[in-house]
Formats: C-alpha cells, sequence, structure tokens
C-alpha cells in the first residue's frame, strides 16, 4: 500500500479526536472535529473515509434527537455506500433516516426504509444486527400507529431471530419491550414474565446495568399487582446490586 499523504494522517487523526471527544460525552468537539476530517476526505476523494466519518457524525448528531439537519448527512452516507458497496453503511443510513421520520411524525416514510433493511440484511450473515435493529424500530413504528398486535407480533419475531443469531443484547430489548407493550395493552402477569426473563439473562450475562431496567419494571408490575412478597424481594436484590456496583443513578428506583 501506498504510504498515507499528510492530508490523511490529519484527517484520520481528527476522525479519532471526534470519537475520542464523543466517547467522553462532549458531542460538541466531537462533532466539530468530525466536520473537519469531513472537508479533508472530500478533498482526497477517499470514500470509505468519507463515508466512516458520516457514520460517527451522524451518531454525535443524532444526540440531538435526530434534527433535520441529520437527514441529508444520512442521504449523503447511503448514497456514497452504495455506489462503493458497503452495505453496513447503507443499512445505518437507512435506519437513521426511519428514526428521524418516526420521530418527525413521519411515520409512512420510515416503513419502507425499515422493510427494505430487513430484506437486505437476512440475506447476509455480517448484517444480523442491523436486521435485529429494523425489527425492534418496526414494533416502534406500529406503536406509533396505534397497533399494538401488530408492535407485540414484530417484538416477538424479534425475539426469536435474536435467539437464532445468539443476540443476547435483541434477546434482552426484546424482552422488555414485549413487556412494555403487556404492560400497556394486555397481561400484566406476563409483562413480569418478559421483564423477570430480560432482568435473569442479563444478570447472566454480566450486562448489569442494562437488566437494572427489566428488573425495576418487573418489581413494580409485582407491587401494583399486590404481589407484596414477590416484589419486595426483587426489590431487595435490585438495591442490592445497585450498591454493589455503585449506580447510585439506580438505587432510587430500588427503592420505590
Amino acid at each position: 500500500l501506498p504510504p498515507l499523504t499528510n492530508s490523511e494522517h490529519v484527517s484520520r487523526v481528527l476522525y479519532w479526536r471526534g470519537r475520542i471527544h464523543f466517547s467522553m460525552g462532549d458531542h460538541v468537539k466531537s462533532e466539530e472535529l468530525l466536520w473537519q476530517a469531513i472537508e479533508l476526505a472530500e478533498k482526497l476523494d477517499d470514500r470509505l473515509l468519507h463515508a466512516t466519518i458520516l457514520t460517527r457524525l451522524t451518531s454525535a448528531i443524532s444526540r440531538e434527537g435526530y434534527p433535520p439537519r441529520i437527514i441529508p448527512l444520512y442521504e449523503q452516507l447511503i448514497r456514497i455506500s452504495e455506489e462503493e458497496n458497503f452495505p453496513r453503511y447503507v443499512a445505518l443510513g437507512q435506519l437513521g433516516l426511519a428514526r428521524q421520520s418516526i420521530r418527525a411524525g413521519n411515520v409512512a416514510s420510515a416503513r419502507p426504509r425499515i422493510e427494505s433493511t430487513i430484506t437486505t440484511s437476512r440475506a447476509d450473515p455480517d448484517l444480523n444486527d442491523f436486521e435485529l435493529d429494523a425489527r425492534n424500530l418496526l414494533g416502534i413504528l406500529e406503536v406509533r400507529l396505534g397497533d399494538h398486535e401488530a408492535a407485540r407480533s414484530a417484538w416477538m419475531e424479534n425475539l426469536q431471530k435474536a435467539k437464532e443469531y445468539n443476540s443476547s443484547f435483541y434477546i434482552g430489548q426484546s424482552l422488555t419491550n414485549l413487556g412494555r407493550e403487556e404492560i400497556s395493552h394486555g397481561d400484566p402477569g406476563k409483562a413480569v414474565e418478559y421483564w423477570n426473563e430480560a432482568y435473569e439473562l442479563l444478570i447472566s450475562l454480566d450486562k448489569v446495568r442494562a437488566a437494572m431496567l427489566p428488573g425495576s419494571n418487573a418489581a413494580v408490575a409485582l407491587r401494583e399487582s399486590g404481589r407484596y412478597l414477590e416484589a419486595a424481594a426483587l426489590f431487595e436484590d435490585l438495591l442490592a446490586t445497585a450498591r454493589k456496583h455503585h449506580f447510585t443513578d439506580r438505587e432510587g428506583a430500588a427503592l420505590i
């Protein structure tokens, strides 16, 4: 491979500095650095670097709640990635636009992007995570449309796919979403079952912080349904876990 030019080095340094600031929570500085990196990547006509920086830039901007200014960046990411055959980046851009549409209330335009991502991703094992993300988003879309049965169906199918792909994150997420749907529009007892399963799974995988949400949800649902002894036992477990791992922000939830 030919050696990198000075501009290529600078662009990559700006990109990595942007990523570091993002991981530190300084999204404003991250965006500033990533814009500088993109300008250099465009001048260099380095399409892979350009697309890679766009994924990080859109991630930084999405923290503002997917504002309209993110749309042309996702569209640019999709265009470059389709031309250069970067399928992961195409999927990322499509789902980003779908999320922006849902948040903006333009739900109808999100569906074809979600369904297209599901279709293309399930044919490629390297894109399993995008298929699961798209199926999860489909459930959210159905809730926004008020079709709770369709939402339940989408998340149930996502749960089965997540188990097939051995994706603990999406198993936990699907169970948590199913529990939320049952508590609002179904069977509270079933909601507790889903949340307990998610809690126990995530604890077993040492994903303790992620486990606190379904665990807290289950404890509250148990208390509200009059199952006080079970609720008290779970609240005690949650409080001990929060204190053991110094999750001071979660101690309050365990004391409710």
